[in-house]
């Protein structure tokens, strides 16, 4: 069985690298790996390509660029004077001039072959390919190095597949550094839907202010660094002055009927005036829905399909002390930006993103990164009954850094939403908030 020589080589860009692959290989070099290799502080990203080569073709490769240097020295060497001769003695026993020996005729060493670099255009063969084909043509060798090739592949794996249970056994060891009674209480806080590394702050920082070495007890303690990372404030339909809010979020998180549940609130416990608008034109019935609340408590409502309508909107709003603005769920970030830049051009807008507390805190967490650029000034949760974790959305409020005005807690219009403050927060994270309150 043929054997194969495996090296690595690395340079500034993919082509430079491949050069380097046709200097040390030749153009029979298969090309197992290409990678970009990261740069650091103090060296800049690389690219970095695994190659392998049959020992045989390494050899006629040896071969062949010691005959390239054969010829190139012979090139090099400055050609003998005319006027330069070399003395020597004929048979006759007098000196005989010989003439400088003919120069050699010089022979063109082969053009290299250029490979193009890495593409994923449809039909481009990789330079392994080609390779793998010119040895199939050579007699079959090629089947025997794909079988190094794939041992070679599965050792990889295993390696990765290792390094990542050590990583994963590191994690763990972590956490089972603490007390019993501290891992009691961090298991409580994952089950509440808390991310990992902020249950173990939490807990470490209710031990460091002198909590007992009991779980209830370390339970309590983190209550105070719980509320420092949360922010509570007043829901729309308690505060005075004039107010556009609009309501912005994902599919399905129930914008549209946190948006009729504050308008009724606004009207039955603050007597104000209220106008709806909605900008959702790709729902299908968005706007017939937005359209009978409006019927049903008595106030205008409109669509808006684009600047202009939403303007006029506004304008025929002029009476109404809080006007409710309703948008799609969008999950393309250029039509969500679109979306947003339509509502931001309502003079003096408030965004409120509503996120769902039945996703966990990974999802809470994506969404709070998402919507982060679009600047939401408060958060919104909604599904407080469904959620078998609402610990998670700790993710959303600590990664957005902006007040949670109300949360809703079911279907009922307008039973199920209320104010909270930064004590019911905590409850609703510790698992402790009652969903039977109206």
């Amino acid at each position: 069985m043929s054997h194969s020589t495996i090296r690595t080589f690395r340079a500034a860009s993919v082509r430079e690298a491949l050069a380097l692959v046709r200097g040390a290989f030749g153009p029979d070099a298969v090309i197992l790996q290409a990678r970009e290799v990261p740069g650091t502080l103090f060296r800049k990203a690389e690219f970095e390509v695994m190659a392998a080569l049959d020992d045989a073709q390494a050899a006629a490769t040896a071969g062949k660029q010691a005959a390239r240097s054969g010829t190139a020295a012979q090139m090099q060497m400055p050609p003998p004077s005319t006027q330069s001769f070399t003395a020597a003695y004929d048979s006759r026993g007098a000196p005989a001039v010989q003439r400088p020996e003919a120069k050699p005729r010089y022979t063109p060493p082969p053009a290299p072959v250029e490979e193009p670099a890495f593409t994923n255009e449809p039909g481009f063969a990789l330079p392994s390919q080609r390779a793998g084909e010119r040895q199939a043509a050579r007699g079959g060798s090629f089947s025997e190095w794909h079988d190094e090739v794939r041992d070679l592949r599965a050792a990889l794996d295993e390696a990765r597949a290792m390094l990542s249970t050590f990583s994963a056994q590191g994690r763990a060891g972590a956490e089972t550094q603490l007390a019993p009674a501290a891992s009691e209480a961090n298991a409580k806080l994952l089950s509440y839907g808390i991310d990992a590394s902020t249950a173990a702050l939490l807990v470490r920082a209710a031990l460091a202010s002198g909590a007992a070495q009991e779980p209830a007890a370390i339970l309590e303690a983190i209550r105070t660094p719980l509320a420092n990372r949360l922010t509570a404030d007043r829901a729309p339909w308690l505060r005075g002055g004039r107010h556009t809010l609009a309501f912005v979020g994902p599919t399905g998180v129930g914008k549209t009927t946190t948006l009729a549940k504050v308008a009724a609130r606004a009207l039955m416990e603050g007597n104000r005036r209220v106008g709806l608008i909605t900008v959702d034109t790709y729902r299908i019935g968005a706007s017939e829905q937005l359209a009978r609340y409006g019927e049903i408590m008595d106030v205008p409502a409109f669509v808006a399909k684009n600047a202009k309508e939403l303007a006029a909107a506004i304008e025929r709003c002029a009476r109404c002390e809080l006007i409710l603005i309703d948008t799609a769920g969008r999950s393309s970030p250029d039509q969500l930006q679109r979306q947003v830049e339509l509502v931001r051009s309502v003079p003096d807008v408030e965004l409120h993103l509503v996120a769902s507390a039945t996703s966990g805190s990974r999802d809470l967490a994506a969404i709070a990164e998402r919507y982060s650029p679009l600047r939401p000034d408060r958060l919104v949760i909604t599904k407080v009954d469904e959620a078998v974790a609402p610990g998670a959305l700790l993710s959303a409020a600590t990664g957005l850094g902006v007040p949670v005005s109300c949360v809703c807690n079911g279907q009922r219009v307008p039973e199920d939403i209320h104010a909270v403050t930064r004590a019911d927060l905590v409850d609703l994270v510790l698992g402790s908030w009652n969903n039977d309150r109206i």
